[in-house]
């Protein structure tokens, strides 16, 4: 009966090793499979991973996602915002090479080469705008084949870039791919509007184009622009600089830092268009009209767009 009592407990004690090896091998199997659940939802992927998804993209190639994601741009737009934050750097320097590959074949005429950089410039700027939080164009080229080349959500496209060139700090810039805009800003809107998030230190070009008004019924419509004041019944034959696009972030108005560029004042420009080159100072660049009179009275809108500058 001992001997017998004595193989019981010999036989549980197996048994408990045994129960115990195989929950460790269970543990041990979770803990090598978790981080495989983790790359495959796209929480663990790194910034390599990334950059050959969207190089792919940019390629119009073939390319399997992780799971869940069904799209790259909501792949990025769920990515960590330090890996974003590296990656819009990334993107940022290809839209710039891209842009001037561009510029080296518009002067050669190679109309082959044109199309082929016009494309790449084109999802570049898709993606780096879905860097920033607008997912519109990607999510546009993503759907499937396009018969015509897609503009942003705002509704222009991407052209060969100008070759006017600004200078700011010593340096002489020139307008490469658009990032944003137009984008617009009503004239009875008192707080600033997001616009896009500019990088600490890297030159841009801003532009403002339209004409609002800032009065209710005036004897002629409008009478504002980005700049200047030109409504005659308000201030005369010579138009004066007002200075109604403000910006934030960096803050300042566009007619003021059109004289920081050029070292003289704003000049008039009766297509109501102005430029200007500004450093990103990694913050969100926003803009308002600007009215220290009130804003119930005011009509219609500016507009605002934000290029590379190269």
């Amino acid at each position: 009966m001992l001997k017998a009592n004595r193989l019981e407990t010999a036989y549980r004690g197996k048994n408990m090793k045994s129960y115990r090896m195989a929950v460790d091998i269970i543990m041990i199997a979770m803990v090598v499979a978790f981080p495989s659940i983790l790359l495959v939802e796209g929480n663990d992927l790194s910034q390599s991973d990334y950059e050959e998804y969207i190089l792919n993209f940019i390629g119009a190639a073939s390319y399997q996602l992780p799971e869940p994601p069904s799209t790259l741009s909501s792949l990025l737009m769920s990515s960590p915002n330090l890996t974003m934050g590296a990656l819009r750097n990334w993107a940022y320097n290809n839209m710039v090479s891209t842009t001037r590959n561009l510029l080296d074949a518009d002067q050669s005429g190679n109309k082959e080469q044109i199309d082929y950089y016009n494309d790449q410039l084109d999802r570049w700027q898709a993606v780096y705008s879905c860097l920033n939080g607008d997912c519109g164009h990607m999510q546009q080229l993503e759907s499937g084949p396009r018969t015509e080349q897609a503009g942003t959500e705002q509704g222009t496209s991407a052209a060969t870039p100008s070759t006017g060139k600004l200078a700011a700090n010593g340096t002489s810039y020139q307008k490469g791919a658009l990032l944003i805009g137009p984008v617009s800003i009503p004239a009875d809107w008192t707080d600033p509007q997001d616009i896009l998030f500019l990088d600490q230190g890297r030159p841009y070009i801003i532009v403002g184009e339209g004409t609002c008004s800032l009065w209710d019924n005036p004897p002629e419509p409008d009478g504002v622009d980005s700049c200047f004041v030109y409504a005659k019944w308000r201030i005369g034959d010579v138009p004066q600089i007002w200075g109604q696009m403000e910006l934030t972030d960096p803050s300042v108005h566009l007619s003021d830092l059109i004289e920081r560029n050029t070292g003289k004042q704003t000049e008039y420009n009766p297509s109501h268009v102005y430029e200007a080159a500004v450093f990103g100072e990694g913050k969100m660049l926003k803009a308002r009209v600007f009215d220290g009179g009130g804003y119930s009275d005011n009509h219609g809108e500016l507009k605002i767009s934000v290029y590379q500058a190269i």
